[in-house]
């Protein structure tokens, strides 16, 4: 408890659902959020958000909407969802609760990873040479990752090499973590054969961008086809990356 916000369990949205499970971080004003965490993510963009992080804990972060932002609707059932299947993934923290100004959501409370550095980035300012792994541990944990959601049936589209997290840039073995879990961006249950072939599009394109970064090229990636899948593209990582 804060004088600035009050932790509740459960959370009725709008239309009259009433989640259980949702932690709550309820605040009276917005501007409030600013007091309580360092500011450690800032974008003017209308669509984007920002991120504090709590002065009480390192590893939580509160994700603010920006005010003109759509992304809030549906983040209640989303991580109502999400909480369910937590205990079924190992790979991945999903968010941990929702923040509210009013009763109405703004933000995500999320997991933050202090010190991680997005996988895209690390392609354009580390030469492969000096990496402690082969760049293929990379994309083989991020494969890792999306393959055991999909085994859940939880679909990650926003595949992108900005939203998968390098926690350990200095060890020999990478840890990744994917981050920005969006109503938007995660389905459940069934994926169509249009939405199956976008996501392995979007995996592949993530993989051979961070590979040019690199100065490398995966001859392999370069399509989808009704056949892909995880085995496949493994294999396609696993031989298929080489210098330019």
């Amino acid at each position: 408890m804060s004088d600035l916000f009050e932790i509740r369990q459960g959370y009725t949205s709008l239309d009259g659902t009433h989640y259980d499970n949702i932690k709550n971080i309820a605040f009276e004003k917005r501007e409030d959020v600013s007091k309580i965490g360092n500011l450690v993510f800032y974008s003017k963009l209308p669509l984007r958000s920002t991120i504090y992080q709590t002065f009480d804990n390192p590893k939580v972060a509160y994700k603010i909407y920006n005010k003109h932002s759509e992304c809030y609707k549906e983040d209640d059932c989303l991580i109502s969802k999400l909480s369910l299947l937590q205990k079924d993934i190992k790979l991945t923290d999903f968010p941990t609760g929702i923040i509210t100004e009013s009763g109405n959501i703004i933000g995500q409370e999320i997991v933050y990873y202090e010190g991680s550095k997005d996988i895209g980035s690390i392609g354009r300012k580390v030469p492969f040479e000096n990496l402690p792994f082969p760049p293929t541990e990379l994309y083989l944990a991020m494969l890792n990752i999306l393959k055991e959601m999909y085994d859940n049936k939880i679909f990650y589209m926003d595949v992108f090499e900005g939203n998968f997290m390098l926690l350990n840039p200095k060890e020999k073995t990478p840890i990744v973590k994917a981050i920005d879990f969006e109503p938007s961006q995660i389905y459940f249950d069934y994926l169509g054969p249009l939405t199956r072939e976008m996501f392995f599009d979007n995996l592949y394109d993530s993989i051979n961008r961070v590979n040019n970064n690199f100065g490398l090229v995966n001859k392999c990636l370069n399509f989808y086809n009704e056949y892909s899948s995880f085995e496949e593209t493994e294999k396609k990582i696993r031989t298929g990356v080489t210098e330019t």
